[in-house]
């Protein structure tokens, strides 16, 4: 199985006014808009990571940590841009571990009241499409640090992941190594991708490579050519 794995798209990073504003990544919405409503078109599964941080978490700068606060919870920081939830109509339900975007064949609101019924639901439906984005929650840089990931992973039978997102030499690095471990075929989506520093970046794509990762563009995604 292929998904589509959309790494951090969040208004912290992804804004000028930002609170770890990656440099140009604004430039990369576009394509980021194109390969999310591609995703949804095909009916291609949605994984993804999210940044989200409270003011007890090791890696700010207030607790001895390299960073600002960013993605603090419950906060405009911490939510995805418009580009990357591009649906006509979405549900979405926050568990410990992840937030799923859901789109269609939901059940009615009398047949469940918790999110554990609604998985229980679509497990008895066999029907996982059910919820097409799958994004997981992170407090470090290194989505792998969540273990529901690779459980969610086995379950879907994931053979190849299009990566794409920021910031290059941080978190996309991480997670296209992570599923890398996990024998999954990576594709980096070379024009979808931005880094915080630029010698970082092309670092961070060499190491990717060694690992075995494939590069790609937004076009040969969506025509398809992979």
């Amino acid at each position: 199985m292929r998904i589509f794995f959309d790494v951090d798209t969040q208004n912290d990073f992804m804004n000028k006014d930002g609170a770890l504003y990656v440099p140009n990544a604004e430039l990369i919405k576009p394509n980021l808009e194109k390969l999310t409503k591609y995703s949804f078109k095909k009916g291609i599964q949605l994984f993804g990571s999210l940044d989200l941080h409270s003011e007890q978490d090791k890696e700010l700068k207030r607790n001895g940590g390299p960073f600002p606060d960013h993605c603090m919870n419950e906060t405009d920081g911490w939510c995805k841009i418009k580009e990357t939830i591009a649906f006509e109509k979405v549900h979405h339900l926050i568990t410990e571990s992840c937030i799923l975007f859901m789109d269609w064949n939901l059940p009615t609101q009398d047949d469940y009241h918790d999110y554990r019924n609604i998985i229980d639901w679509l497990k008895l439906k066999n029907n996982k499409k059910a919820y097409h984005g799958i994004f997981f929650f992170k407090n470090t840089y290194d989505i792998f640090a969540n273990k529901s990931l690779k459980k969610y992973l086995n379950d879907f039978g994931v053979k190849e992941a299009v990566v794409y997102g920021v910031a290059t030499d941080y978190c996309v690095k991480a997670a296209a190594l992570g599923l890398r471990k996990q024998g999954i075929e990576i594709y980096i989506v070379t024009d979808a991708i931005k880094a915080v520093d630029e010698k970082a970046g092309k670092a961070a794509l060499e190491e990717m490579t060694q690992a075995g990762a494939k590069f790609v563009t937004t076009e040969e995604v969506i025509n398809p050519k992979i």
